[in-house]
């Protein structure tokens, strides 16, 4: 388990299983799963969210590389 704080003062336990949000470049990426797959939202500096082809990916780890080719320019964009 990981141990954040929140705002109130008090802890929050997070497993180590969870999706983590994180920013990349100025945007922020947000991994989900549902029904055995993996897809990533992505949202730009002005709180759009960026549009992708591809979504349902085998592994975390691929649905956050894809989210990083969008904003790299490297996978189509919507």
């Amino acid at each position: 388990m990981i141990t954040t704080s929140s705002l109130s003062g008090g802890d929050r336990l997070l497993s180590d299983t969870q999706p983590q949000s994180l920013v990349y470049k100025g945007y922020l990426i947000i991994p989900r799963y549902s029904r055995a797959w993996w897809w990533a939202r992505v949202i730009d500096p002005h709180g759009n969210e960026v549009k992708g082809q591809g979504e349902g990916h085998a592994c975390q780890e691929q649905a956050i590389s894809y989210a990083k080719g969008l904003i790299d320019g490297r996978s189509p964009w919507l």
